[in-house]
C-alpha cells in the first residue's frame, strides 16, 4: 500500500482502535514529510483528543 497521508491515517486509526487507545492519542511524532502532514489533517477528525498541529 502507498504511503499517502490517507493510507497512513487509516493504518494509525486502525491500530489505535485495536489497542483501545483512540480516545487517548494526544500527540504524534513524525518527520516533516508531506504525507505526514496529510495524515495529521485526516486524523484531526477521527481522534477526539488529537488537535493536530
Amino acid at each position: 500500500q502507498s504511503h499517502t497521508g490517507k493510507a497512513l491515517a487509516e493504518t494509525l486509526l486502525k491500530v489505535a482502535t485495536n489497542y483501545g487507545i483512540k480516545k487517548r492519542v494526544v500527540s504524534i511524532t513524525c518527520n516533516n514529510a508531506t504525507s505526514n502532514d496529510s495524515m495529521v489533517a485526516e486524523l484531526v477528525f477521527d481522534l477526539p483528543s488529537f488537535e493536530g498541529e
